[in-house]
């Protein structure tokens, strides 16, 4: 099995954005729409094209950006986007996983659609960030979690 160099990797995933971009933009029934201009755009779009970036750290430093205009945000706010993007994955969830396949040629496509249906359905968004009380022998304890930042991750083709 011969190796992609990094420059084949950049064309391949920069191919697969746009094919899935447009896909998504042309046929999500989804009314939720950021204009071009808009400053969460600019803050998450490298010179590559719409979400993908030359390297990891590039990925991080935009999704910072993005993350602290997105805590300047209602909690009401956020829980609509957070809606919207499960909405729009859940609406392509079977394009995205037979796509998925056919790329890596890996798994089984079944398996696939379980997982996108299992990470829309269980990661979470804001009720994490829910106020919470309990007390005991020692009194009262108010817990008020906050995100803390971004983590960087790289998914393996088999997922």
């Amino acid at each position: 099995m011969s190796s992609l160099t990094q420059e084949q990797i950049n064309l391949i995933a920069k191919n697969v954005a746009a094919q899935l971009g447009s896909n998504i933009r042309e046929n999500s029934s989804l009314n939720m729409s950021i204009p071009k201009n808009s400053s969460l755009v600019t803050h998450v779009t490298s010179e590559t094209g719409d979400g993908i970036f030359t390297d990891m750290d590039a990925a991080v430093n935009a999704s910072r950006k993005a993350h602290l205009q997105l805590m300047s945000m209602t909690l009401n706010k956020r829980d609509e986007i957070i809606a919207g993007i499960r909405s729009l994955m859940s609406e392509h969830s079977r394009d995205l996983a037979k796509r998925a396949h056919e790329e890596t040629g890996l798994g089984r496509y079944e398996d696939k659609i379980e997982k996108n249906n299992l990470i829309i359905e269980k990661t979470p968004g804001t009720e994490d960030l829910k106020p919470g009380a309990f007390s005991g022998d020692r009194g009262l304890t108010l817990t008020e979690r906050a995100p803390f930042g971004v983590i960087g991750s790289i998914t393996p083709t088999t997922n």
